[in-house]
């Protein structure tokens, strides 16, 4: 993540997308917990971005939308 970031241009949206392959590849439990408990930043918490994965997952599997996720 430290090489991505450190290549310069549009950092926060090349982070993020790499980011998010390698926890799709990896998991969660491969993820530094020290990471996780810096997420605080109203709505986006450990709580909801769960529940949207859990959604999506869903979604993906079923091919039903299982709804909005509320966040207010």
């Amino acid at each position: 993540m430290e090489s991505v970031i450190e290549c310069g241009g549009d950092t926060d949206t090349v982070a993020a997308i790499a980011g998010a392959l390698a926890g799709a590849g990896s998991g969660v439990t491969d993820i530094p917990p020290e990471w996780i408990d810096g997420i605080f930043d109203a709505p986006l918490n450990v709580a909801l971005l769960q529940e949207v994965a859990q959604r999506l997952s869903q979604l993906v599997q079923t091919g039903q939308s299982p709804g909005r996720v509320p966040y207010f």
